[in-house]
């Protein structure tokens, strides 16, 4: 299947990497000024997590679905001037092999935090790597503080670029993890997500302008969901559902 590379506005373009994707992109295409294609291929896998890295304006994907189940740890980049996937190479020992997880791209520190994910057999993980970014790539164990959230799939993740911080909706919970001390730590935001209805695997995106989460769809009890909610990430912060015209069907990430 191919992953084709167009011009989105930047909602849109937001909403296609905040989100772990299901489907791998085996082959990224752009088109050169005389109309010819060009692109670059990746090993194929689903439930892998990418991120924007927007200091270099490239595409950083990590591990996924080998098929079967079967988890996988490298690490790719996309130049988006480029459009061609490459292996980063990276010093140091790498995060266990795993699907279905999150990562978000720290700007203040250039690095990404990677948390939680599925090994393939039976475990879920709340383990945080990061890979810094500011020399030589290395992955490394990321220390935290405080009780960590219980390991879940499905979660929305977020860099709070304003408040410094990585905000996790973890279905039933909020979390926040503080990124700008020696001693980052996890604080529970809400127990409930009260106003909305309780759901794993949606799409989102951070809305950097006004600072809030905006979602679509995901699954519950219920089944398929395809409604839109947003939350603002400033005190006090409630889930407010937005009214749409001509929603899009029924869906999820995963």
């Amino acid at each position: 299947m191919n992953f084709r590379l167009v011009r989105l506005p930047s909602a849109f373009a937001a909403i296609l990497l905040a989100t772990p994707l299901a489907i791998v992109p085996i082959q990224a295409h752009a088109a050169t000024p005389d109309g010819e294609w060009t692109g670059g291929t990746i090993p194929q896998r689903t439930s892998f997590a990418t991120v924007y890295d927007s200091q270099r304006h490239q595409l950083i994907a990590f591990g996924g679905d080998a098929g079967g189940g079967v988890p996988m740890q490298d690490t790719w980049v996309l130049p988006l001037a480029e459009s061609f996937w490459r292996p980063l190479a990276v010093s140091g020992p790498l995060p266990p092999a795993r699907l279905g997880h999150y990562m978000i791209y720290d700007s203040g520190r250039d690095r990404v935090l990677l948390l939680g994910g599925y090994d393939g057999s039976s475990q879920l993980s709340n383990d945080v790597w990061f890979l810094d970014l500011s020399g030589t790539p290395q992955w490394r164990p990321f220390a935290t503080y405080g009780t960590r959230p219980v390991s879940r799939q499905g979660v929305v993740a977020v860099y709070d670029s304003v408040n410094q911080r990585m905000v996790l909706y973890n279905q039933n919970d909020f979390w926040e993890l503080s990124l700008n001390t020696i001693t980052p730590t996890w604080t529970l935001i809400s127990a409930t997500g009260g106003e909305m209805p309780l759901r794993g695997w949606p799409l989102y995106a951070h809305d950097t302008k006004r600072n809030a989460i905006v979602l679509f769809g995901g699954l519950n009890s219920s089944g398929t969901l395809s409604e839109t909610w947003e939350r603002y990430l400033g005190p006090g912060g409630l889930w407010n559902r937005i009214p749409t015209v001509h929603a899009p069907g029924k869906r999820r990430s995963g």
